[in-house]
Formats: C-alpha cells, structure tokens, sequence
C-alpha cells in the first residue's frame, strides 16, 4: 500500500528534487510531504523505519530501488502484515519426567506419543474419568509461556487446565479454557517452575491427544515481506511407474500449508533466533510457527535459511517452511 497526500507546490518541487539522492530519509503518510536532512546507511531498497502510530511492527517503509521516479505525493512503499509472526520450538516434556497421576494409558497408544512430535500418531486414555498429566523438569527447569496442541484431539467442549508449582505442593492455574476442535493455543505470563500439571476434567469418553507442547515463543522482531510465499497448499501425493508403464497415484495425507518467508535488515537477536530454531530442527524436529495468515502451523525446514550480514549487525534472510501433517 502506497500512501498519497496533497502536498503543496513548493514541497513538490523539493520531493521531486530531493527523490533519488541516496541517505535521505523521506516521511511517508503525512502531508505536506517534505524530504528530512536525516541520513542513513543501509543501500536503495533496504528497510529505514518500522512502525508508526503506535503500529509498531506492522508496516515497513522501504527506500525505493535507486533511479525510481516518483508520481507526485509518493515518498515510499508501505508494506502491511497482517499478523505477527513468531515460532515455537521448545518442548519441556521432552527433557522431563513425564507420568499419569490420574487416567491411564493405552497401551496401543501410549503416553510417550504426548511428546515425540509424531501429530498422526496420538496418545489416548483406556477409559474415561479424569486425566491428569504430571511433569518434572527437574533442577535446571525452562522457562515456559504457552501451551499448544495439535489437532486431531477430541478435547472440544472439555474444560482443560494447566498448572504449575515450584515445590508439587501449591498449585497454580496459568491457563484454565473449554476446548474447541482445532489448534488449541493458551498464552500465559513467562513461568519457570519445575513442576507442570495438566488436566482434562472428568470426560464422559476416551481422550485422544496427539500432543502436548509445553514451550517458549519468540515473536520476531522484524516481520517477513509480503506476500508469504504460494497461496496453494502442497499436494502430499506422489506416482510410480509399473513395469508396463502404467503410473499409479498414492494420496500420502492432506495437501500441506507452504510459506516462504523473505526477512529483510533482521536485528542480531532475530539472527540468533534463527539459527537456533535451525539449530533445533536438526533435520527431524518439527517445530511451530505463528504465520501471517494468523494460525499456528507445524512446520519444517525445507531449505536453510539463508541468513547473510547486509551491515554490521543487520542481516537478510530467506526461510522456506512446509506444513508437518
């Protein structure tokens, strides 16, 4: 989105005079419009202000490739993001001990599925009544502020609660909601406590949870470039081919959500964030990611990053997800 004001005939002459010299920083959405003696050092085309109006975050305003030649009232690009973005990638569960103090398990399906990141493959209980889910960090606890699980439970209209204590005495409630039929996703206040408590109360049926995510979110400073990548899902399908030449189709799952994201100027602590994320996924570690479309999708990496220094302490970097189903 391009903003365009009235501007008057002096401040014309001076925009269109002043458009192309490079390290002038131009205001965007105010009227008249009237180029600053501030200067900058990142090149044409890079990113030189985030936020305005209390937005901070949402809009990017963007240097214009060098030689663009304005249309009268135009300073800059401003580029609008729908939601922000952030990834998850921490599951205490996995470096706990994890046991049922209430409820018990099927043993076809059993309580380790609660943290293996297999999402197809659920846990579930062996009867009804309560189910209460004890977890033990130990000495070294993480600290956590969400709680997410997948789809493909059956948790909808069941009230679910997560608790936490520091000695397994006292008991606080950091999240309490009834459960709807897709992605449940409960922010909390940061917590670091070594005991963890989740309960799903006296259902009248079997429980069937395909995971439970305990973990930390980074919400990323800068956010990606619109658009975020293909609009179309992926298909999960493939062929082969008989020996007589006949092609034979294979359905593997349902189409899968892609986004590639392009982070433009990113600060340092992004970077790390990054490649810590990198780092976790390991080539077999999914992971979550808040999109632009504004969902929680599990995710993995279908390529590395790309992350390369622009300047000292800004960088660039591509990121091509595709949905874990």
């Amino acid at each position: 989105m391009i903003g365009c004001f009235p501007i008057g005939t002096r401040a014309l002459a001076e925009t269109k005079a002043n458009a192309l010299v490079l390290g002038r920083v131009y205001a965007a959405g105010y009227a008249p419009i009237v180029p600053s003696s501030v200067t900058v050092s990142p090149p044409c085309g890079s990113v030189v202000a985030t936020g305005y109006a209390g937005q901070a975050g949402n809009f990017e305003i963007v240097r214009p490739p060098c030689g663009t030649v304005h249309a009268a009232g135009y300073a800059a690009t401003v580029r609008t993001n729908s939601a922000r973005a952030a990834h998850a990638y921490l599951n205490v569960l996995e470096d706990s001990s994890v046991a049922l103090t209430q409820g018990t398990e099927n043993a076809a399906f059993p309580a380790k599925r609660l943290y293996d990141r297999r999402v197809a493959q659920p846990f579930k209980t062996s009867s009804t009544g309560t189910l209460e889910v004890h977890v033990d960090q130990g000495s070294s606890p993480a600290e956590v502020d969400r709680l997410i699980i997948p789809s493909g439970h059956d948790l909808s209209g069941l009230t679910v609660r997560l608790e936490y204590s520091y000695e397994d005495v006292a008991w606080m409630t950091a999240a309490e909601f009834v459960a709807h039929n897709s992605v449940l996703d409960a922010a909390f206040t940061p917590v670091t406590a070594r005991f963890w408590r989740f309960t799903v109360d006296n259902p009248s049926r079997v429980v069937t949870i395909p995971e439970i995510f305990l973990t930390k979110v980074y919400t990323w400073d800068r956010l990606p470039q619109r658009p975020g990548g293909p609009e179309e899902p992926q298909l999960n399908a493939s062929s082969i081919e008989t020996v007589a030449g006949e092609e034979r189709f294979i359905v593997n799952g349902p189409p899968r959500r892609q986004m590639q994201y392009t982070l433009k100027s990113i600060p340092d602590a992004q970077k790390a964030a990054l490649l810590a994320l990198w780092s976790s996924w390991a080539g077999g570690n999914p992971f979550w990611v808040f999109s632009h479309r504004g969902a929680w999708i599990f995710c993995k990496f279908t390529e590395d990053p790309k992350i390369s220094e622009v300047y000292a302490g800004r960088h660039d970097a591509k990121v091509s997800l595709l949905e874990v189903v």
